[in-house]
């Protein structure tokens, strides 16, 4: 009887307790704070090296640029915007380690930034290369990088 009663004393603790525990999360200690601050810097620097060396590329062909005038500026601009968010939306996944099906995810977002960086490069004029794509498979990472510049080299951003 009095083991009875003490169960169900202690029974709501014990489940409004695994209940907090699962919805509240400690914030990060600061070194993980400071060192995915760190890696975004590292990252934002190689993005600015890779657009500069794209630029050089492009500059030191001696080829003349092929830039086709698109025919709705709010499209690329639409397109630009969009690949941005992607973009951010792979740093996030990347960093967060409590997210849910982050494979599923991550590979999900990376197929959705590889058809936009596909259209992206059918509105600047980028050859893409026929069967560099198969439906449902992430692009390679060379030819994704690849086409980065070559969008960089035509003045895209994002």
């Amino acid at each position: 009887m009095v083991a009875q009663s003490v169960l169900w004393l202690m029974l709501p603790a014990v489940v409004y307790g695994a209940m907090a525990s699962l919805l509240f999360e400690p914030e990060p200690p600061r070194w993980q704070v400071r060192a995915r601050s760190r890696v975004v810097a590292v990252g934002a620097a190689v993005g600015r090296a890779v657009h500069a060396l794209g630029r050089a590329v492009a500059g030191r062909a001696g080829r003349p640029r092929r830039s086709t005038p698109v025919e709705n500026p709010f499209e690329a601009l639409t397109v630009q915007i969009r690949l941005g968010q992607l973009a951010q939306e792979l740093r996030v996944l990347d960093a967060d380690q409590h997210v849910w099906a982050k494979g599923r995810r991550v590979m999900a977002t990376q197929a959705a930034y590889d058809d936009l960086l596909a259209e992206a490069c059918r509105l600047a004029g980028v050859e893409v290369p026929a069967g560099t794509r198969r439906d449902g498979a992430p692009q390679a990472e060379p030819e994704r990088f690849r086409e980065e510049i070559e969008l960089a080299s035509r003045g895209w951003s994002w």
